[in-house]
């Protein structure tokens, strides 16, 4: 699948390495609340972004109302 995608070992991150992942909201009077999300082991592995998926669906469903 690395390939298909481009990429190397050199772009995983490793093991040994700590990450701190953080989704950062626009919020009232221009203030923005930062929310540390946490890795989810069960019943998927990784982070779920719900920011980044709602606002990649929004800039889907833009593209297809202006290309369709």
């Amino acid at each position: 699948m690395l390939s298909e995608l481009e990429l190397t070992e050199n772009d995983l991150l490793r093991p040994d390495v700590k990450a701190g992942i953080y989704e950062f909201r626009n919020g009232e009077q221009g203030k923005t609340t930062v929310e540390k999300l946490e890795f989810i082991s069960h019943p998927l592995m990784g982070y779920d972004f719900k920011l980044f998926g709602s606002n990649l669906d929004k800039l889907y469903n833009e593209a297809d109302r202006i290309t369709g």
